[in-house]
């Protein structure tokens, strides 16, 4: 064994990996003990020889680590079916599949994986009920089951589910099954300690089903219709450390010493009626004495008791709190309750009413990373930050201004962002001589600032360490628009209201042609825009060599419609139609067309006239009848 080599150099030095040492060695030799470890150059030569397909023994004998990254990247890359799965039956101890290509074939090839204890099936739309049923084989050994986003299946899969008894990590996240599913599955997995039922039409009666869950450490119920009621059920589990109950309508959390982590994203503490939970809360004082982690991003404070609750949350944890986040949540802006949080080292305050004469309190904080993003923060706060041990500072948005560099120089800033604030490097601040040096900051943003030459000149004398530095506008300069149903007029509509916009690329879009793509670049390229890379279904599209940037300012006019006076076999939708010959339907191209062109294009087409066959008399034909001409 080399020094220094990874899991899959050991996958080619290992005795009963040779045939794939043998097609490695072809393409890249193996790293010397002073070499850095070429991980993937191996593996991937040994999927292009495809010796993977004939060495049965040897793929059977494989560790399973190299066992594992072998399979995964043969699925990454779509090189293996379910036929084939069966070479890694008795090595591979991890399977992830994802997408709607995924059917009951892949599970059934799944069920003779001997060694299988963790599988992976995100977002595999096509399964429905009957195919986990394949997975009953795995039980003894299958610890780790993630259905996240298979809409599929509903509470008829709970009784397949029910049988895989040996699950320790299951999530349901996304799928089609409800409270029954809930209350068949849990009373039979007693050894789960962490359970993800996100995104499921479940209310406070699942919570007391998974009272059965002794083991149960990491929760998460975010996006679900679980209340106050739900909470006080929880409390009954002695292990449970981590709880997300994001976008619920909880507005208190379960009174459990154990909690290390909890969410609350987007909920309402406090409420006009209080319930026993919040009660609880206010009447008796309770804390949460090891929390660690606490997010209350976009929290709503509601009368009377939301601002109390907020602050008694926090406080109660404040001696064990690392990481809190309260970006976007309505507090007033007093940060009294950290005093006590000597540990915390991760704070979000971004988009909140934070103003320079509140951060006084965070003076004696160790925090290495804050946010003050888009908050009324000014040069008088950023100088309360001096004594604080800060790696990274957001300030973006911000009143802070070149005042405000004597201080940041005097920070251990690797990463700072001042997008959007008052800066201009240009002018030396008050009583410096020469622009103070940040000596350790290695990334810098002035996206949207008034940086000129003079500040650049600046700050190549003041950042010795400067790896990354962005500067120039805010704008948007490349857009990826996948899976949509934008068509050409629209796209037609808005690459010229794009100015800024460098690099687009279309993906999946059927409904929109390169016709059409290349006319609307055209004109985003004629209105004075700077689009200069476009693809399509990842294949660069050329722009008409005639478009000229910084030209009239004028957008090129779309294709000529029926009624123009030009042949309708000129439009758009008949270039799509001869495009996407062979590929597509001629229903679905009849929706296409249609589809291309407004209520008042479709009667004027509808009207035209035009021999037998032509693009306007087959449309003409298909119209619905409110939308055909008197007498068609």
């Amino acid at each position: 064994m080399l020094p220094g080599q990874s899991t899959i150099c050991r996958l080619i030095l290992h005795e009963t990996a040779a045939c794939i040492c043998d097609a490695a060695a072809a393409v890249l030799p193996l790293p010397s003990a002073a070499a850095p470890p070429t991980p993937y150059c191996p593996l991937q030569a040994a999927i292009d020889d495809e010796y993977w397909r004939v060495q049965r023994r040897q793929l059977a004998c494989l560790p399973e680590g190299p066992a594992n990254e072998l399979l995964q990247a043969l699925l990454e890359q779509r090189r293996i079916a379910p036929p084939q799965l069966e070479l890694f039956r008795h090595s591979a101890t991890s399977v992830c599949l994802s997408g709607p290509a995924i059917n009951p074939a892949w599970l059934a090839a799944l069920g003779s994986f001997s060694a299988l204890h963790e599988l992976r099936l995100q977002r595999c739309t096509k399964l429905r009920d009957a195919a986990l049923q394949q997975l009953v084989p795995l039980a003894p050994g299958l610890r780790v089951l993630d259905l996240q986003g298979c809409t599929g299946l509903s509470d008829g899969a709970a009784a397949a589910l029910a049988q895989l008894t040996s699950l320790v990590d299951l999530s349901l996240a996304g799928t089609g099954m409800g409270e029954a599913a809930v209350a068949h599955i849990v009373p039979a997995l007693t050894q789960l300690t962490a359970l993800d039922l996100g995104d499921l039409p479940l209310g406070d009666s699942c919570c007391a089903a998974l009272a059965g869950l002794p083991q149960l450490r990491r929760l998460r119920l975010a996006s679900t219709a679980v209340g106050d009621g739900g909470m006080g059920a929880l409390e009954v589990l002695p292990a449970l450390t981590s709880l997300d109950v994001s976008f619920t309508e909880v507005h208190a959390p379960p009174a459990l010493t154990t909690l290390r982590q909890l969410s609350m994203v987007h909920c309402a503490l406090g409420a006009a009626d209080v319930s026993p939970q919040e009660a609880v809360w206010l009447q008796i004082g309770c804390t949460l004495p090891h929390l660690e982690e606490l997010e209350l991003a976009s929290t709503t404070l509601l009368p009377p008791n939301g601002d109390r609750l907020l602050r008694q949350l926090v406080s109660g944890a404040a001696g064990s709190l690392r990481r809190l986040d309260l970006h976007s949540s309505a507090f007033g802006g007093d940060l009294s309750m950290l005093a006590a949080a000597s540990g915390l080292t991760w704070l979000n305050l971004a988009g909140t009413r934070v103003a320079d004469r509140d951060l006084a309190d965070l003076a004696p904080l160790p925090l290495r990373w804050l946010s003050l993003a888009d908050t009324a923060v000014g040069d008088q706060g950023v100088s309360q930050l001096l004594a604080m041990p800060l790696r990274e500072l957001n300030l973006s948005n911000t009143q802070a201004g070149d005042s405000s560099w004597p201080v940041l120089a005097q920070l251990p800033l690797e990463k700072l962002d001042l997008s959007l604030s008052k800066v201009t490097c240009s002018s030396l601040p008050e009583g410096h001589a020469s622009f103070p040096v940040l000596a350790n900051l290695t990334s810098l943003s002035l996206l949207g600032t008034a940086v000129d030459d003079r500040g650049c000149r600046h700050l190549a004398s003041a950042l010795p360490q400067l790896r990354e530095l962005s500067l120039g506008s805010k704008a948007l300069e490349a857009l990826h628009v996948v899976d949509s149903s934008i068509t050409d007029p629209g796209l037609l509509r808005a690459l010229p209201r794009c100015p800024t916009l460098r690099r687009f690329l279309l993906y999946g879009c059927w409904l929109a042609s390169e016709a059409g793509l290349q006319v609307a670049a055209a004109a985003a390229v004629q209105a004075g825009g700077e689009l200069g890379e476009v693809l399509r279904d990842r294949e660069p599209v050329a722009i008409p060599a005639g478009s000229k940037a910084g030209g009239t300012g004028t957008p090129a006019a779309a294709p000529s419609r029926p009624g123009s006076g030009i042949s309708t076999a000129e439009s758009p939708a008949v270039r799509r139609r001869s495009s996407a010959a062979g590929r597509l339907t001629a229903q679905v191209l009849e929706h296409d067309e249609r589809l291309a062109y407004s209520r008042d294009e479709l009667l004027q087409l509808g009207a035209a006239t035009g021999a037998p066959g032509s693009a306007a008399a087959q449309l003409r034909a298909s119209l619905p009848p409110d939308l055909r001409s008197p007498g068609q």
